[in-house]
């Protein structure tokens, strides 16, 4: 998906997988909700990646955040793949 909003369900039970991976710009798990209503009743497990629920003391450029949190491409691509090792 590209959008959060609107938020497509159809499409996500039509693709219904149960290990599902969210890659959010904003917030961990903020678009859980959104899943959990358009999954009644079907088992599965949600891997978050996003902005952790912490407040950033450290400066730097947006690059240098994406980097020390794991969210540009090489974190964001060593996270998945260890995730769907498991």
């Amino acid at each position: 998906y590209t959008t959060v909003s609107p938020f497509d369900t159809t499409l996500l039970q039509q693709h219904f997988n149960k290990k599902i991976i969210v890659c959010e710009p904003f917030y961990t798990g903020s678009t859980n909700h959104l899943i959990t209503a358009a999954l009644t009743n079907k088992q599965y497990t949600i891997y978050n990646i996003g902005i952790p629920r912490q407040f950033l003391t450290n400066y730097g450029t947006k690059k240098e955040h994406d980097s020390f949190l794991g969210l540009d491409f090489f974190g964001i691509d060593s996270k998945i793949n260890k995730w769907l090792v498991l």
